[in-house]
C-alpha cells in the first residue's frame, strides 16, 4: 500500500521519477538468520539501506551486521533500548525506545486514572524474560513512584511458557488494582484466555507495547477482549488526518476491518524511506545515512505519515518526537483513549466480567 501510494504520486522525483520498490527478506524471527541476511544484502550495490526487523531480538543482530557493513538501517517497530545504546552510527529508530514507551505508559495511565476516578495505586508487574521485557521492567520500576503507583509484586516468565494457571492464581491472591504486562502476542493471548477460564476478573488487562494490540487478539478472544487496555504506537480511530487516510487506503485495498498497529508501522516506515530517498536525491549509502540523521519532521508535515509526533533523531538515533497511544478493546474494536486530544473514545471501566 505504501509503495503504491508513493508511486502514484510520481515515485522518487529527485531521482527522475524512479519507482519505489521494496524487497521483503524473511529472518524467520531468528537472530542468527537476521544477521546473515543483512550481511548478504550489504554486498549488493542496489540496496541503499535496510528497514526492519520487526522484533527486538532479530533487530539487535541485524543492526550489528549493518554496522559492520556500513549499511544504513531504518529501524521500524523494534524498541529494546539495546538497539540504540551500543553507539552504532549506521542506524536510526522511528520508534521511541522501550524505556520512553514504558515511562509514557505510566504517565498516560495515571492521567486516565485521575480523569476517570479509577483510583489506581497497587499494581503487579507481569513480564517476560526476552527482549524487550527486561528493559521494560527496569523502565517501569524507575517511574512507578513518580506517578503514584506501587508494585506489590513482580512476576516473571519465560516466553516459552505454555501454562499460566499458577501465575493467574497468584494474581487472584494478590488482588492488585491493575496488572501491568509486557507480553509477546502468543503469551498475551494465552494469559488473557487463562484469566477467563479461571474466572479471574480484574478491573482491566493492561499491556505495554506488545501483543494486546494485534487484530488477532480481538479475533481470538471475541467479547472477552473488551476491557483490555494497551499502550501502542498507533490506533485506527485517532483524530489525525494522516491516520484516517491510511485507514481509508487500507479499506480501499479490499481489507476487512481496520489495520492493526504493526500494519501501520510497516506503512509508515516505507513512507519515511521514500522521503529519505527524495531528500537525499541519491542511493549512495553515506548520503542516505546523512539524510536519515538530519530529518526534522513536524507532526502532520508528511500527509501520508500516519503517526502522531514527528521525526527528529538524537545522538543515539532515537526518535525524540515519537508518541505513544493508549487504546482499549471496546465492542470488539481497538479504540484510542489517550492522549485525550487525539483519542477517539472514552474508556470502558471496569472491564465486563468474562462470559
Amino acid at each position: 500500500m505504501a509503495v503504491k501510494a508513493v508511486n502514484e504520486r510520481g515515485g522518487i522525483k529527485s531521482l527522475g521519477g524512479a519507482k519505489l520498490r521494496v524487497e521483503i527478506v524473511d529472518h524467520q524471527s531468528k537472530q542468527d538468520i537476521a544477521f546473515n541476511r543483512v550481511k548478504e544484502l550489504a554486498r549488493r550495490a542496489d540496496i541503499p539501506f535496510v528497514m526492519g526487523a520487526m522484533g527486538s531480538g532479530p533487530t539487535i543482530t541485524a543492526t550489528e551486521a549493518a554496522e559492520r557493513s556500513r549499511l544504513p538501517f531504518l529501524v521500524d517497530g523494534s524498541d529494546d533500548d539495546q538497539i540504540t545504546s551500543r553507539g552504532f552510527q549506521y542506524l536510526v529508530n522511528l520508534s521511541m525506545p522501550m524505556s520512553g514507551a514504558a515511562a509514557n505508559s505510566m504517565k498516560g495511565l495515571r492521567e486516565l486514572s485521575d480523569k476517570y476516578g479509577w483510583n489506581l495505586k497497587n499494581v503487579v508487574i507481569l513480564i517476560h524474560d526476552d527482549p524487550p521485557g527486561p528493559t521494560a521492567l527496569k523502565s517501569i520500576e524507575k517511574v512507578l513512584g513518580q506517578y503514584s503507583f506501587k508494585a506489590i509484586e513482580t512476576l516473571r516468565y519465560a516466553e516459552s511458557t505454555t501454562d499460566f494457571t499458577p501465575i493467574v492464581a497468584k494474581l487472584r491472591a494478590l488482588k492488585p488494582d491493575l496488572t501491568i504486562q509486557q507480553s509477546y502476542p502468543s503469551s498475551a493471548l494465552l494469559i488473557t484466555k487463562t484469566m477467563a477460564e479461571q474466572h479471574y476478573n480484574p478491573n482491566a488487562v493492561f499491556g505495554i507495547m506488545a501483543g494486546h494490540s494485534l487484530s488477532n487478539y480481538g479475533k481470538e478472544l471475541g467479547p472477552a477482549a473488551d476491557g483490555t487496555i494497551f499502550t501502542t504506537y498507533w490506533s485506527p480511530d485517532l483524530k489525525f488526518p494522516a491516520a484516517q487516510d491510511f485507514v481509508r487506503r487500507y479499506r480501499d485495498a479490499g481489507h476487512e476491518g481496520v489495520p492493526d498497529p504493526f500494519a501501520a508501522i510497516g506503512y509508515r516506515t516505507v513512507i519515511a524511506a521514500a522521503h529519505i530517498l527524495e531528500t537525499a536525491a541519491s542511493i549512495d549509502r553515506e548520503k542516505i545515512l546523512k539524510t536519515m540523521k538530519a530529518l526534522d519532521v513536524k507532526e502532520g508535515e508528511w500527509p501520508l505519515y500516519p503517526f502522531l509526533g514527528g521525526i527528529k533523531f538524537n545522538d543515539k538515533g532515537e526518535n525524540a518526537l515519537d508518541e505513544v497511544v493508549i487504546a482499549e478493546w471496546i465492542d470488539g474494536k481497538p479504540r484510542s483513549i489517550w492522549p485525550f486530544g487525539a483519542a477517539g473514545a472514552t474508556p470502558l471501566w471496569p472491564k465486563p466480567a468474562w462470559r
